[in-house]
């Protein structure tokens, strides 16, 4: 209703006899004031006209809710979360985080964001990130849903499992208020669960659980894989009831709003020690690789002495291409870190060495872009990409394989179309 007709409301909640309100207006503000408070409360919570709306379709309900999804980065690994306001804040599991006190967040757009663990629940396996970068997209934790969700409705798990980029899953509730053996989960045994058929794997913990309505019905947490006696389990996906969240999100809030928690700011985040240094960049950036251009990693090797920093890495594409990603201070001995990827060409013959006009036309190549230039190395004609590690992001990283694979598409089509002309100019061989 307008604010300018909610003046009008006279002591008893009846409008005033107007003659500049329309009558449709008139007529709605005909109803106690007291109806309308109490239909704008059932409209903030999700209920009323909202409840009754037609279920949509999986594709619609993942465009809508896959910006809300974040994947969460920690010294001990990655897991997946969801933001629930449009001030950075972001829930997940507690096992997510376990004792880190900062993370590394990236967004399904590709933005990265420093973020601060400022909640972890004491009962539930629940926790609360705040990030710097503000969050327009985001999932209401309404309390419309209770335990209103009904065995067989269908839902969709949303996450970034495996370090396998934005993944999602389909299934049906199997159970609710399900508690399970000691003998699967001593810890997990003490609480009630939502069981779905929508597949878990390691990196969705901490990812939404919605119906097909996009309202949040729980949270991914864990998985039965294999029974007391070791044999496989399909179907056995456990979540944090939605009951639970609203509890725990009322909980972080309330701890705000009394002072117990206090909120950083993002110049706070941004300025503070738990920014990602450069190696939490290059493992973010290898991760975003395999997902991005369906590669995987095929070998890896640490620095001596570090379980966290790779000195050489290779990952391999579906269509066979190796990318050779090198970091090492190759200017001075103590001198900075510089991170080099090399990918393979081609073979380069002792006659083509010598032909001054061939390498010319290969070399020229390198003035389209600042980065990547061709170089031979042993009998190889490579790209070659080096640029000292501490002056990228993962986003930079990416770019650069990015305009790497547009080089290489470039070459190709310039070598397909010198076939197409000699066959034109030879029709008869």
């Amino acid at each position: 209703m307008p604010a300018d007709l909610l003046l009008r409301l006279c002591s008893d909640g009846r409008a005033f006899a107007d003659e500049s309100i329309s009558p449709e207006a008139r007529r709605a503000a005909a109803r106690p004031l007291s109806a309308v408070v109490q239909l704008s409360g059932a409209l903030a919570s999700g209920a009323g006209a909202r409840g009754s709306r037609a279920a949509k379709t999986v594709p619609v309900v993942v465009e809508e809710l896959r910006r809300s999804v974040v994947q969460i980065r920690t010294p001990i690994g990655t897991g997946s979360g969801f933001v629930i306001d449009d001030e950075g804040t972001v829930v997940t599991n507690r096992h997510v985080v376990e004792d880190a006190s900062t993370c590394t967040v990236t967004f399904d757009s590709r933005a990265i964001s420093p973020g601060i663990v400022i909640f972890r629940s004491p009962e539930a396996d629940f926790a609360v990130v705040k990030v710097a970068l503000p969050t327009p997209d985001y999932m209401c934790l309404s309390e419309r849903r209770g335990d209103s969700i009904a065995v067989g409705e269908q839902v969709v798990a949303l996450g970034f499992p495996q370090d396998a980029g934005f993944n999602v899953t389909l299934g049906i509730v199997s159970a609710v208020q399900v508690r399970v053996s000691p003998r699967d989960n001593v810890e997990n045994s003490r609480h009630e669960w939502v069981r779905t058929s929508a597949e878990i794997n390691g990196g969705n913990s901490g990812g939404p659980l919605v119906d097909l309505h996009g309202n949040v019905v729980g949270m991914a947490c864990w998985a039965i894989v294999f029974d007391g006696n070791g044999v496989p389990v399909a179907g056995m996906n456990y979540c944090i009831p939605h009951t639970v969240l609203c509890r725990e999100a009322r909980r972080f809030r309330a701890a705000v709003a009394d002072g117990t928690i206090r909120v950083p700011t993002a110049e706070e985040i941004l300025r503070g020690s738990h920014q990602p240094d450069e190696w939490d960049e290059l493992d973010l950036a290898l991760s975003l690789m395999c997902s991005r251009f369906r590669m995987r990693v095929v070998k890896k090797v640490p620095f001596r002495n570090s379980n966290r920093a790779f000195q050489h890495a290779s990952i391999v594409s579906a269509m066979g291409d190796q990318l050779d990603i090198h970091v090492d201070s190759f200017v001075f001995k103590d001198g900075p870190l510089y991170l080099t990827m090399y990918c393979a060409v081609g073979e380069v013959s002792s006659d083509l060495r010598r032909d001054a006009k061939a390498m010319e036309t290969i070399l020229a190549h390198n003035l389209r872009l600042p980065h990547w230039n061709f170089a031979l190395k042993d009998d190889r004609l490579v790209l070659r990409y080096s640029r000292e590690l501490r002056l990228l992001d993962a986003v930079e990283i990416l770019s650069a394989v990015q305009d790497m694979t547009l080089v290489l598409d470039a070459i190709t089509s310039d070598e397909d179309s010198g076939d197409e002309n000699s066959g034109d100019e030879n029709p008869g061989e």
